[in-house]
């Protein structure tokens, strides 16, 4: 599995962030690699997502007060269903609402 979130956003502001998993996880952004938050370890783990959020290149481009996205998922990728779960976990407990689409 692999997925893509996309924050909600005003017209010029998109922000959209792959989680694709080339064998471990990492962030991308525009096709480019941003994060491999952890490159011994193959799935996702509690906290990726707030540590996301705190990245120099995302942390500036996020309106604190819009707090909702859509998690795209896709069956394609080296992800489980429990990275997903877990990064649904995660951005609940970040205080955003999300709706997940399935591919």
């Amino acid at each position: 599995m692999k997925a893509t979130l996309v924050f909600e956003s005003h017209e010029s502001a998109d922000l959209s962030i792959g989680m694709v998993f080339v064998p471990c996880i990492c962030w991308i952004v525009r096709h480019k690699i941003i994060s491999n938050p952890h490159s011994s370890y193959p799935h996702y783990e509690k906290g990726d997502f707030q540590n996301l959020l705190k990245h120099p290149l995302i942390k500036g481009e996020l309106e604190e007060a819009n707090k909702r996205l859509v998690l795209v998922t896709q069956e394609a990728g080296h992800g489980r269903m429990e990275d997903i779960q877990l990064l649904l976990e995660d951005i609940v407990e970040a205080g955003y609402s999300v709706k997940q689409v399935e591919l």
